[in-house]
């Protein structure tokens, strides 16, 4: 038995009709139906059987090899391991494992009656794919909707932060940061007390599991160099600038910093 997880809601766009030629596959284009909660498909998949898909998607088990096709369960909601749909690819030359991110083309064609780990059953869409690829993290989970690049140091006891880049997507701000340790001593940053401070409205870092993006260390040792990156909550993108405050302290010396304060215009 197959085992597929619970969803809980995204706007995925629906398309059937005429006939579209798109990266070389054909496409049936005729009626945009778009769904505020993707729930609703979930809840009733049924109503939307023959419609064509297009969505991204994470793999979490290895692909099944049948005698005509591949299997794939991908997670449509990677960020919160939900979503599960049932993928058939034909081709049997693909180069996808598990944990990959794909972007999926496709016909919905079938429905599977499930169970999800705790016994409520669940109804899970297989999608026969017509076109499938291999992306990365953020373009599968939190698209970036807009790019700043700054290059912003400031440096206090030989003790350097930059802020290099500031990313805008939906549900998540993402801030690049390198950090210079030219001193003799350890630096110490809390990364979670760092906060935004946008038009009087504090905002604190979320922690965003991920694979990919290194998050800035604790500890940043004597003459070392460290890159991460910092996770916060989505904010518009109307918004022009903000005002970022990190924290630091050496360990085992009696010098103190005064707060690192960046003023980014985006």
């Amino acid at each position: 038995m197959n085992t597929i997880s619970e969803c809980k809601g995204r706007c995925y766009k629906w398309i059937k009709g005429d006939e579209v030629r798109m990266d070389n596959e054909i496409f049936n284009f005729h009626e945009q139906i778009n769904l505020a909660d993707f729930d609703e498909f979930f809840q009733h998949p049924f109503v939307h059987q023959g419609l064509n898909i297009e969505f991204t998607g994470q793999v979490f088990v290895e692909p099944d090899w049948t005698q005509t096709k591949y299997y794939m369960q991908v997670f449509t909601k990677p960020q919160h391991f939900s979503h599960n749909v049932l993928v058939q690819v034909l081709d049997s030359n693909i180069m996808i494992k598990a944990n990959d991110y794909v972007h999926v083309k496709g016909e919905i064609v079938d429905i599977i009656k499930s169970e999800n780990m705790i016994g409520n059953d669940l109804n899970a869409p297989v999608i026969k794919a017509t076109s499938i690829k291999v992306v990365n993290y953020i373009t599968a989970t939190y698209p970036t909707l807009q790019t700043t690049y700054l290059n912003l140091w400031k440096e206090q006891h030989n003790f350097e932060i930059c802020i290099r880049k500031v990313e805008l997507a939906k549900e998540q701000t993402r801030i690049y940061m390198e950090t210079k340790n030219n001193s003799e001593h350890t630096v110490s940053i809390l990364p979670y007390d760092t906060k935004l401070l946008i038009d009087q409205e504090e905002y604190q870092p979320k922690f965003i599991y991920n694979p990919v993006l290194p998050e800035i260390p604790t500890d940043i040792m004597p003459h070392s160099v460290a890159n991460g990156v910092l996770f916060f909550p989505g904010i518009s993108q109307h918004i022009e600038n903000f005002t970022m405050h990190i924290e630091g302290s050496f360990r085992h010396s009696n010098l103190e910093f005064s707060p690192f304060i960046f003023d980014v215009i985006l």
